[in-house]
């Protein structure tokens, strides 16, 4: 609890010009996402086939990958667990014998729209408001992220993952408890069964880092 006020205290001291623009900067960035994911690409990489197959199979039979995969583990789970959470939601298929999820473009947005949030929040807390405008500002028009929203990848959730995990280490430095920390690990974890090439993140958040994080500002109460 004490956390969520220590948050809420840094958005009421953001201007209201701040939070004007941010909502443009949200909502523009939301939009460009949107086109993005009503046009998805045509083409298919093995990886996306990979998810596609995983979250079918997954929302169908609760099978972790198609029979026909040879090694579906190789995979990790974040990405397929979502996209079968939407195929479980609306179950379209492409028709032309494609492994695919349309459901789950839209939902590519939206996270990817989340992401743009949370990455004002994590530069808030760590360098104030103007900061946090400028982080929102460069992921909302960063174009591979807008472009993310066109195919089946794990690069959306995993960047909303990493980024709220930071957030989350961030705010219990300021004022450790056990449970913060343990849902900032927890976070973390999320963020590895999802983007397995971020293993390395967890390590870097010690507690000699605490003064790039939570040290350059007055923690608020």
């Amino acid at each position: 609890m004490a956390t969520r006020v220590g948050l809420v205290t840094e958005l009421r001291s953001v201007p209201r010009a701040v939070l004007v623009a941010l909502v443009c900067v949200v909502v523009a960035g939301g939009a460009l996402r949107a086109v993005a994911a009503a046009d998805p690409s045509a083409y298919q990489s093995t990886d996306e086939i990979a998810y596609a197959m995983i979250a079918r199979t997954l929302a169908d039979r609760l099978v972790y990958g198609d029979p026909g995969m040879d090694d579906p583990v190789h995979w990790p789970p974040g990405a397929p667990v979502l996209f079968a959470a939407a195929y479980e939601l609306y179950p379209k298929q492409r028709g032309d014998g494609v492994w695919d999820v349309p459901a789950a473009y839209p939902v590519q947005a939206a996270v990817g729209t989340a992401v743009i949030g949370a990455a004002f929040l994590l530069a808030l807390v760590a360098a104030g408001p103007l900061a946090g405008l400028g982080a929102a500002t460069l992921v909302a028009f960063y174009p591979p992220l807008i472009d993310a929203s066109r195919d089946l990848l794990s690069e959306p959730l995993g960047a909303l993952l990493v980024t709220g995990a930071l957030l989350a280490v961030a705010l219990a430095l300021r004022r450790p408890a056990w449970w913060r920390f343990a849902a900032a690990g927890a976070l973390l974890g999320a963020t590895i069964l999802t983007r397995a090439d971020l293993l390395l993140v967890p390590l870097s958040e010690v507690p000699g880092g605490r003064s790039s994080t939570g040290g350059a500002r007055r923690a608020t109460p």
